[in-house]
């Protein structure tokens, strides 16, 4: 691909596939999506490594681009856990009081861990995007603009 954009577009698409099988399998990501979610975020990291190179070409920040990658997709897949509702049996295992258990799936439930799901989601795939583009701006050269060919 030759664009950038095309390259945040297949962010977003990686986004809404990640966030339609949250809210089809009912749980968030560390709940365990198996093979599919892991095969998401290998094709997003390869993304994050081509947006890197390709801005390191253009001449723009290898590192900023990739964390902007990363960050629409921790976004849109973020947006997964607004639809994702616990219940008691998420905390059957813990050493809880049945008093303590009931504040632990209020909270769970509240629009605030919601958010701090989304914006963590946010925070961590940018970090990993900044890295992964740094990485893959290393690899390349900038073009030199005087080249005809």
């Amino acid at each position: 691909m030759k664009s950038k954009g095309l390259y945040l577009i297949l962010a977003v698409v990686l986004g809404l596939i990640q966030i339609t099988l949250t809210i089809g399998l009912k749980t968030h990501a560390s709940g365990g999506h198996s093979l599919i979610t892991y095969l998401i975020i290998v094709i997003l990291l390869v993304v994050m490594f081509m947006v890197g190179r390709l801005t390191k070409k253009k001449g723009g920040s290898p590192l900023w681009m990739g964390a902007l990658t990363g960050g629409i997709y921790g976004l849109i897949a973020g947006l997964g856990s607004f639809f994702v509702k616990v219940d008691a049996s998420k905390f059957q295992n813990a050493a809880l009081t049945a008093q303590q258990i009931t504040k632990a799936v209020k909270y769970a439930n509240s629009p605030v861990a919601h958010l701090m799901t989304d914006v963590v989601s946010i925070i961590i795939f940018g970090v990993i995007g900044l890295v992964v583009g740094i990485i893959g701006g290393s690899t390349a050269k900038r073009e030199n603009p005087t080249d005809t060919h």
